[in-house]
């Protein structure tokens, strides 16, 4: 019977009632195993994912009007031209400039992660939002 259970730590474990005839030893420990003993294996795909989330902190430029919340957690794996449909359907608007640490407008077909491991700063990508054109 196998069960996944969700823990308060970042890290996600598997638990799994595996019944092994008594006297076999573990491979990974080389310790004998009880015959109705819990194994404990990580889920590393888990892990993986939860490696490459990205924190977007959006910052509003100009006469843009200013988020309740401007801190997001995104896919790595995410385009940036879904943080550009996201803040376009929080504002309301159709027409937004959008800039990556206020210095220029990324592709809207780059990665989340390639934009944060080049210009990330303190564990952030700082994203940058205005009305009108604020930088050239």
């Amino acid at each position: 019977m196998d069960r996944d259970l969700r823990c308060r730590h970042p890290v996600h474990c598997q638990i799994s009632d595996r019944r092994t005839p008594a006297g076999e030893t573990s491979p990974a420990t080389k310790t004998p195993k009880r015959s109705n003993a819990l194994a404990l294996t990580l889920d590393h795909r888990t892990m993986a994912s939860d490696a490459q989330k990205v924190v977007v902190h959006l910052r509003a430029t100009g006469d843009a009007p200013i988020l309740k919340q401007s801190k997001f957690k995104i896919a790595g794996t995410d385009k940036f031209a879904k943080v550009i449909d996201f803040l376009r359907r929080q504002l309301h608007r159709d027409t937004l400039f959008v800039y990556v640490n206020s210095a220029f407008s990324p592709n809207p077909d780059e990665l989340v992660l390639d934009l944060y491991n080049n210009f990330g700063i303190d564990g952030k990508l700082v994203v940058n939002y205005a009305c009108s054109m604020a930088w050239g």
